[in-house]
């Protein structure tokens, strides 16, 4: 019995499948665009950091706190093996977000200085984002490079510089 229904569900199934493809023109397809590399990487930034939101978020509603998820992440990660890494991913990072800004003011055999503006914050201008403060953000954010740069004798420190800047002090310890 299951054999004889199934053969004509097929048939039918096929047909009006045929008949739905065939009454379809080209003017009717979506046509989907390539998007910019400027799109490519806003909307990777956006992604980063709403999954960062999405941990904390996970981690506060388990009974964790910010620190307990940035110590978690921090010692899944590596940053780079050198100083010379790290100054790359501090200027090159901010740069992937719309409006990303970062210089180099600074740089010796053992110490480098990066100023970068905190082009995420955008994300948190009607307040919380998934739960989650710019300030909780940031302490993750900040503190996960700092764990980062301790595994390869590097230590970051991280200081604001008015509103919207930070100076990054990278040494080597």
């Amino acid at each position: 019995m299951f054999k004889s229904i199934t053969i004509p569900a097929t048939i039918i199934f096929i047909c009006f499948s045929g008949i739905s493809i065939a009454q379809h023109t080209n003017s009717d397809v979506v046509q989907p665009q390539e998007a910019s590399l400027e799109e490519k990487l806003a909307g990777s930034a956006w992604r980063t950091d709403y999954y960062i939101c999405t941990g904390i978020a996970y981690a506060k509603k388990n009974g964790k706190t910010v620190e307990d998820f940035t110590e978690f992440v921090g010692n899944l990660h590596d940053l780079g093996k050198n100083l010379e890494d790290v100054v790359n991913v501090m200027y090159s990072v901010p740069k992937t977000y719309p409006n990303g800004e970062a210089e180099v003011l600074s740089k010796t055999d053992s110490q480098a200085v990066v100023r970068i503006n905190r082009p995420w914050s955008a994300y948190f201008k009607n307040g919380l984002l998934l739960g989650v403060s710019l300030e909780e953000f940031e302490s993750y954010l900040f503190g996960h490079l700092m764990i980062m740069g301790n595994k390869i004798d590097l230590q970051l420190d991280f200081k604001y510089e008015g509103e919207n800047e930070v100076i990054i002090t990278i040494k080597t310890i």
